[in-house]
């Protein structure tokens, strides 16, 4: 009986231990796999960022606020000075400005 239990545990270790080199073996394969994808993904998102920079190097302010004032202008107009004219007095009284907007 104990020589069969001897010969049962032996029996038992080899199958437990290629079974553990086997989960070993495909956890390194994986992780290589995982590692080499990192360092694609890391290579993609550095080029990426090296093209933003590209991008970014063109903002030009003095250009951009040119372009805005330009819209800004042309969606909000200057408004006019209209002469104030007084009902009593009949006259237009130079010195009372009113803003109206041309709309």
């Amino acid at each position: 009986m104990r020589q069969k239990l001897i010969k049962v545990r032996e029996t038992a270790f080899k199958l437990g231990e290629e079974a553990e080199l086997d989960r070993i073996e495909t956890t390194k394969v994986a992780l290589v796999r995982y590692g080499e994808i990192e360092n694609q993904v890391s290579k993609a998102r550095q080029d990426e960022t090296t093209a933003l920079s590209l991008f970014v190097e063109c903002i030009k302010p003095e250009i951009d606020l040119v372009t805005y004032a330009s819209e800004f202008n042309n969606v909000w107009a200057s408004p006019t000075y209209t002469h104030y004219e007084s009902y009593r007095a009949r006259k237009i009284i130079p010195s009372r400005l009113i803003l109206s907007l041309n709309i």
